[in-house]
């Protein structure tokens, strides 16, 4: 059964193991070899970034495929991601305290206006009864 995507079948455009076929360019470097899926659409190697598979090389049907990357660059990369997220997740609890903080204030706001109003009222109701005795 051929669903339509990378080693789906053995159609036209799988060859028997059920990988897509190759096209050369024109010259023989590895580079130059551009792999098509059985849907018609190129494949491309994109570089995994994940915790779980930093480096790693894997097929893509969309986008531009990634350069090639040297040893150092798949060992720093990964820190540098960790890092980012933990600015990430930093970056969001202050917001959260700036948020509760700006919150807290909002209700102080509104409570000092309530005694204020209350203290104007009690005072006005009281020199009302002192004007009518």
């Amino acid at each position: 059964m051929d669903n339509g995507h990378y080693g789906s079948g053995s159609d036209s455009g799988t060859n028997r193991s059920g990988r897509p076929n190759s096209r050369h360019t024109g010259s023989s470097s590895a580079d130059d070899v551009m792999r098509i899926c059985s849907c018609g659409r190129e494949i491309v190697l994109r570089t995994s970034w994940t915790t779980a598979n930093p480096g790693a090389t894997l097929p893509c049907m969309s986008g531009k495929s990634d350069p090639p990357m040297c040893r150092r660059s798949k060992e720093v990369i990964p820190g540098l991601l960790n890092r980012l997220k933990q600015y990430d997740v930093a970056i969001r609890r202050a917001k959260e305290r700036l948020d509760n903080a700006n919150m807290r204030r909002r209700n102080c706001h509104c409570l000092l206006f309530f005694v204020v109003f209350y203290w104007a009222c009690s005072v006005l109701l009281t020199i009302r009864k002192c004007g009518q005795n």
